[in-house]
This record gives C-alpha cells, structure tokens and sequence, in this order.
C-alpha cells in the first residue's frame, strides 16, 4: 500500500549522502551541517506523514469519488 514511499525515502538517503561528500545540500531544510542529522531526521519524518496523508486523501478520493463519476 505504502511502497511508493520507497522513492522519497530513496531520495532522502541519495541527498544526505551527496551532501555530506560535497556539502551542497539542494533544500534548506535538509542541511545537516547546519541544522544537525537530528533535526533533519525530525523534519523528514514530519514530511513523510503530510505524504503519507496527502496518499490517503488522493486514494480516497479515487476509489469513492470517481469510481462514482465513471459508473454513471
């Protein structure tokens, strides 16, 4: 149900690992040297439950609504 959360997890790790070779990190809010591994953990894991809801919203939305739409 959640394995589409694999590739922002994926890109996660990809971004922090560039980062702490090349100390460029692309979004503020995941500068490590800056804001320390610990909060940028917390700020992830905040970004992963709005995603997680945003796919619960949108799923919803299918399955109620438009499956509605289509059947008429």
């Amino acid at each position: 149900l959640f394995s589409w959360l694999l590739y922002p997890v994926l890109y996660l790790l990809f971004i922090l690992i560039i980062g702490n070779f090349s100390g460029f990190y692309p979004y503020p809010f995941l500068d490590v040297a800056e804001l320390g591994i610990g909060k940028v953990m917390v700020i992830s894991f905040y970004l992963l439950i709005v995603m997680s809801l945003l796919f619960l919203i949108f799923n919803f939305i299918e399955k109620k609504v438009l499956v509605k739409t289509v059947s008429r």
